[in-house]
């Protein structure tokens, strides 16, 4: 009985996980100040908040439990991982996202830093397969590198772009 309840609230999670990555990729999260800035998934929040307050909580009780220190190390750095973790996905959420204009590709990483490439200064675009996605790996002439899915991110723009001009060090393709 113990083992049935077991693999049936695993199927339940995965198959959850697996709607809400679907739900994610066929609805991107866009900014309500700039439809074309693209940000992480809304449920990114959802799931992080309750982790930070998990983390929180296991750090609090830690401290105020068992005074042996063989007890309360593990769980303290249990708490502070989790926590961290947790702290690590809010900032993802806020300050990650990715804007293609019709000229240049910007993004923000977790931390705030801002990288900018005009599509005239591409120096090279490569693509590649990562866990069943679509990468981009673009580098600008300034050494400027950018890596994104392209399965999960709009860059049609920029695709379009290299197609017709090519970049700095690859000439276009030749039209068939």
């Amino acid at each position: 009985m113990y083992l049935a309840l077991t693999i049936g609230v695993n199927l339940a999670v995965a198959v959850g996980i697996v709607l809400l990555v679907r739900y994610a990729r066929k609805n991107p999260h866009v900014s309500r100040q700039n439809p074309a800035v693209q940000r992480m998934p809304r449920f990114v929040p959802y799931f992080a908040w309750p982790v930070t307050v998990i983390g929180a909580g296991l750090i609090l009780l830690a401290f105020a439990g068992s005074t042996d220190p063989r007890d309360i190390l593990p769980m303290q750095v249990a708490g502070a991982v989790i926590f961290l973790v947790g702290g690590y996905l809010l900032l993802l959420y806020r300050n990650f996202y990715v804007w293609v204009t019709d000229t240049e590709i910007e993004t923000a990483s977790v931390l705030g830093s801002v990288r900018r490439i005009a599509f005239r200064d591409l120096e090279s675009l490569a693509t590649y397969t990562q866990n069943r996605h679509r990468m981009i790996k673009i580098r600008g002439i300034d050494g400027t590198r950018i890596k994104l899915s392209s399965t999960i991110y709009d860059v049609q723009h920029l695709l379009a772009y290299v197609w017709e001009h090519g970049t700095r060090t690859q000439p276009a393709p030749t039209q068939r």
